[in-house]
């Protein structure tokens, strides 16, 4: 039952310490469908790729291990060979001024960047519950 309680916050903070950590230290790339990518750089009116990077950096210190999105425990990508997981994160985006979608992968210390567009989930309150074993 304990893989199903993943990730935990505390994870969740360690991907985004990483996540920044990879992006300053210039350890990134796009994940396998780039060709994906062009209508996010497009909607977020990016005329070159490498814009994404510094915006991505912009953006990162805004999320919160509560707005995770993804599912429990994280789906893996499963486009290419890459075999790790993915995690998604939505929320109210002061620098876009709009909710945002993030999804993004850490495998050996570099950032893999999938999607980041406005959100097209209907605005929810993602909380994380307890185990039910505090009242043991």
């Amino acid at each position: 039952m304990k893989w199903k309680q993943r990730p935990s916050v505390r994870e969740l903070e360690i991907k985004l310490s990483e996540a920044k950590t990879c992006l300053a230290q210039k350890k990134f790339q796009f994940g396998p469908n780039v060709e994906k990518l062009v209508d996010d750089f497009i909607a977020l009116k990016i005329d070159n790729a490498g814009e994404i990077w510094p915006l991505v950096q912009e953006l990162l210190p805004e999320i919160k291990s509560e707005h995770y999105a993804g599912t429990h425990p994280p789906m893996r990508a499963i486009e290419s060979n890459l075999n790790c997981e993915l995690f998604i994160f939505v929320w109210e985006s002061k620098r876009m001024k709009q909710r945002m979608y993030l999804k993004f992968a850490i495998k050996d210390e570099c950032f893999y960047y999938f999607s980041l567009h406005k959100s097209k989930r209907p605005a929810q309150c993602f909380k994380f519950i307890d185990n039910f074993q505090r009242g043991r």
